[in-house]
């Protein structure tokens, strides 16, 4: 009997099904309900740093055509937990934030993959921006940056993801949207 690779993209989520970055997409599809997305006081901040940790939660400062985003607050991996931090520069943040402000002018969420530069050379890293509010407008983000397995990008393997499809589009696609 020929066993299948796990349906996650890293070793971590493997070992570790709830920090799969697909988990994140469950919680606020869960939360969300019959909304058109969840709002910010539905999120327990302790379960995202828990499962979620290299997540940026962004606070939308202004409207507009151009809205302004800041960063509200960091989820950073504890040391010896299950999953280990990725390093964000000021140009993942640039990233980060340019999705969470599609996110905002959208209203819909979004999802990326891209290079992630570091010491030891660049790591493919996928970013998965989730909508926050009212039925109004969006009023957070919720933006997690997860490891790709170099795998799975270069379609050395194909792996039956429950993840969202790897073009811009594709997550809004998902959410029917």
């Amino acid at each position: 009997m020929q066993t299948r690779p796990p349906k996650t993209i890293d070793a971590t989520a493997a070992r570790h099904p709830s920090v799969a970055p697909s988990a994140i997409i469950d919680l606020w599809e869960h939360l969300a309900a019959d909304r058109l997305r969840p709002k910010m006081s539905d999120v327990d901040p302790v379960t995202i740093a828990g499962q979620w940790p290299n997540s940026l939660l962004l606070r939308v400062t202004q409207g507009g055509r151009r809205p302004g985003l800041e960063v509200a607050h960091m989820f950073a991996p504890p040391a010896g937990g299950p999953t280990s931090a990725i390093p964000i520069d000021a140009m993942t943040v640039d990233w980060i934030v340019s999705l969470g402000r599609e996110v905002v002018i959208t209203g819909g969420p979004v999802h990326e993959t891209d290079a992630v530069p570091t010491v030891a050379g660049p790591i493919s890293c996928g970013v998965i921006a989730l909508p926050f509010g009212p039925e109004a407008g969006v009023d957070h983000v919720l933006c997690h940056l997860y490891r790709v397995d170099d795998r799975v990008v270069e379609g050395e393997i194909d792996v039956e993801l429950s993840m969202p499809p790897r073009d811009r589009t594709g997550i809004k696609r998902l959410f029917g949207r």
